[in-house]
């Protein structure tokens, strides 16, 4: 059964509307905004400002008594979503049995089953699902959130004695479950307590150190609590983390600062492939040329004047274009004198790929470095040597593994290198849109300013993560995880407070907030589209810090203030 809008709440309480109303709710839950009633006749599509505001709303089903459960319903903008597809909210006693866990679980699935028909599994961080078979695992893996997940737990005076479950069913069979605890926005005591730097800043810099903790308060629309997961491939409803502090992050892994070393590049990449009828195709447009298309060009040299006014006071540069040439008739091509896979045809869902793919590893392992305990080796991979990182941006579409039909990239810490592809940034949510199109709109009818605005937000995040700052769990954040296309679209493209002093902290003194901000306004401000919520929302930031919105500043300036601690370089991939 499929819902083209929110589905109605259930409980094993019965609660019903008169007793609904009268019931009220603690004043500050994450969640997604649920409807009261089965799903209405299509109505217009909601604006994405109407979106936000809406999902920002109190609702008062939005919690639930001490037992029972609910469908949440997803964010509008993920359209009509099968029941199948999305997770359950279920309550249950803090001191449940895996008997009780498993009964309150089934109900959330009409009872299909009994308890020993089916098996709950959990994980830690991104490790393989483990299952679930005795009353202590369940009390240690499923109601607890101690040792590493404490900062995530529900304030203990909302519902008391009980633990809110995210439960996804791992195959169509729904006899499999993945369950973990719900992630919960920290309180305001404990987000202040992260933010606390490892090295204090100097005195002149004091002033502009404390400024992210004077936008620390939920203010709806501005700084947003976690969002729980309503669908089964959301990140919070497959993965468990925990929160990074700005101190963890000098000691975490990370691309180690090296003096002379402070520009982000960007390498733009193109694919020709020759042979099995793809003789002189290049990139998703399928021009037949290895010349770049007029839009392709603007959209990376956008995306460098959006990345220059995000990481404000550090110099990005944008690289002449690198060329993939591929023989389709091999399924390979070579990037800067290394093999580069490539296929057109996806194993996983047995579809035809027209435009191909490349293996997004083997384009990493291209543009990356050699790092020595000395430094970087010369004249290996993309990097410039006075570069921070680079990240390599394609419109050619790319995999990780067989058994992938898509990733839009992936990133290396301690080698200082990314590649991603905004090739599926223009779909519309149905899976069928394509950037490729020179009308202003990708192939479905997205419009470039979108596709534009997508990619700028992937390009800063994963930035971000080579800077060694990881998915954030304190408010909704540009670094929250995202497990999905659908996902990655509704995602905010601005930063909470926390991050925000991870970002002074990774770059150091040149990273001044409300220059940052006026630039980023700037940018916004001049797009014909794509930037318009993003730029009342720094406007509201400005206010919100007494910044006054003055002329337009430089961007990309470079400054010799580089003070931070150094761990050694740890290898970690990570993909958003």
């Amino acid at each position: 059964m499929s819902f083209a809008a929110p589905v109605i709440l259930s409980s094993d309480d019965e609660m019903s509307d008169d007793a609904l109303d009268a019931w009220e709710p603690p004043a500050t839950l994450g969640g997604t905004l649920l409807s009261a009633a089965p799903a209405a006749p299509a109505a217009p599509a909601p604006t994405a400002a109407a979106a936000v505001a809406a999902a920002n709303l109190p609702d008062r089903r939005r919690s639930m008594p001490a037992a029972g459960w609910r469908t949440p319903a997803p964010p509008p903008s993920y359209g009509t979503c099968d029941d199948s597809m999305l997770v359950r909210h279920v309550r249950v006693s803090a001191s449940a049995s895996l008997h009780d866990i498993k009964v309150a679980i089934l109900k959330a699935f009409e009872d299909q089953y009994v308890p020993s028909d089916i098996t709950l599994f959990t994980r830690k961080y991104d490790d393989e699902p483990a299952r679930v078979t005795t009353d202590r695992a369940a009390k240690l893996k499923l109601l607890s959130y101690g040792p590493d997940w404490d900062a995530l737990a529900e304030d203990p005076s909302a519902v008391p004695d009980s633990v809110l479950l995210i439960v996804s069913a791992m195959d169509e069979s729904e006899a499999s479950l993945l369950v973990l605890p719900a992630a919960h926005s920290p309180p305001e005591a404990t987000v202040l307590e992260h933010m606390r730097p490892a090295i204090p800043p100097s005195a002149a810099h004091a002033e502009e150190a404390l400024l992210p903790q004077r936008l620390v308060g939920v203010q709806p629309g501005l700084f947003d609590p976690l969002p729980l997961p309503a669908h089964i491939d959301d990140w919070l409803a497959q993965y468990r983390e925990a929160p990074q502090t700005v101190a963890e992050l000098a000691t975490g892994p990370h691309a180690r600062r090296i003096p002379g070393r402070d520009a982000i590049y960007l390498q733009p990449l193109r694919c020709t492939t020759k042979g099995k009828g793809g003789k002189g195709r290049s990139d998703a447009s399928g021009s037949g040329s290895s010349t770049a298309e007029p839009d392709e060009d603007a959209m990376f040299a956008s995306l460098r004047d959006y990345l220059a006014a995000f990481y404000h006071g550090t110099r990005v540069e944008l690289l002449p274009a690198l060329t993939i040439s591929v023989d389709a008739a091999k399924g390979s091509g070579s990037l800067l004198g290394k093999p580069v896979r490539w296929r057109d045809y996806c194993a996983a869902n047995g579809e035809a790929l027209p435009d191909g793919q490349l293996d997004a590893g083997m384009v990493l392992n291209a543009l990356k470095p050699r790092i020595t305990k000395s430094g970087v080796v010369k004249g290996t991979g993309a990097l410039p040597d006075d570069g921070h990182c680079v990240l390599g941006v394609t419109l050619t579409d790319f995999f990780c593994s067989d058994d992938d039909i898509f990733t839009s990239g992936l990133a290396c810490l301690s080698s200082r290198a990314g590649a991603f592809s905004f090739y599926r940034y223009g779909e519309r949510g149905d899976g069928q849109s394509k950037v490729g199109k020179k009308d202003g709109k990708g192939a479905g009818g997205v419009d470039s300013g979108v596709v534009l605005a997508r990619a700028c937000k992937t390009a800063a995040h994963e930035i971000l993560h080579i800077y060694g700052i990881g998915h954030c769990l304190h408010r909704a954040c540009l670094m929250n995880g995202t497990g999905h296309l659908k996902e990655d679209f509704q995602a905010p493209p601005t930063l909470c407070p926390v991050d925000l002093a991870k970002l002074q902290a990774a770059l150091g003194p040149r990273c001044e907030l409300r220059p940052r901000y006026r630039a980023m306004l700037a940018f916004c401000e001049a797009q014909p589209s794509g930037f318009d919520e993003q730029a009342r929302w720094i406007r509201r930031a400005l206010a919100a810090l007494g910044g006054q919105q003055g002329p337009p500043v430089g961007v990309g300036s470079k400054s010799d203030g580089d003070e931070a601690a150094e761990a050694p370089p740890k290898k970690q991939c990570v993909r958003k």
